[in-house]
């Protein structure tokens, strides 16, 4: 990555081991369900749950990680439903696990909304901006994140995959280990963690 480079970045919380293996068990599930590639490939694509997403200057990575890293320490969240919405341009069911809401969630993600006033860029987002080949509807997904996706509007979950019927025991509590920025991939997946 080049310092004078925009990135679509996704500043978002790493949830436990067990929970990561859950999510990767059930995106391979997705996968071979509807014939296709996994949304959440090991070693490329993290489980998460977005706090912020946006543009920013690739130079400002490490001042941001220190501005949003005070914000942070360990709590746990509770599951909610294994749910799908229709979002991307094959029209395909896209599988998200729901995170119940929780007052301390819920503040960091304002807290964090806050901090990257200062920071994020207001330009159109592009598939350029992304580690990877980004369909229009991730684009709009980065573009319209604070203005139709946050505050009230924030339904934090963890993207699984694509499938048209896809059923799997959701796990127990989880805990949310790290906050961490990352760029971002098709999908709006955590491709490569940006700051040192």
């Amino acid at each position: 990555m080049k310092l004078n480079e925009t990135i679509a970045a996704n500043i978002c919380l790493l949830p436990d081991a067990e929970t990561i293996e859950w999510a990767y068990r059930v995106s391979s599930q997705a996968a071979r369900i509807a014939g296709g590639s996994s949304l959440l490939q090991r070693g490329i694509a993290i489980p998460h749950v977005t706090l912020w997403m946006g543009l920013l200057p690739a130079f400002l990575l490490d001042e941001v990680e220190k501005s949003i890293s005070r914000l942070f320490l360990p709590f746990s969240v509770e599951p909610g439903e294994l749910y799908f919405a229709v979002s991307d341009q094959l029209k395909r069911s896209v599988w998200s696990l729901g995170i119940e809401p929780n007052a301390t969630l819920f503040h960091l993600h304002a807290n964090v909304m806050e901090v990257m006033r200062e920071f994020e860029l207001q330009e159109d987002v592009v598939s350029g901006h992304f580690g990877e080949e980004a369909s229009e509807i991730s684009c709009r997904y980065v573009q319209n994140f604070t203005s139709q996706h946050s505050g009230r509007n924030y339904m934090p979950h963890i993207t699984v995959g694509y499938a048209d019927v896809l059923r799997a025991e959701v796990p127990g509590s989880m805990e949310m280990q790290a906050i961490g920025i990352f760029r971002m991939g098709n999908g709006c997946t955590c491709l490569q963690k940006s700051s040192s």
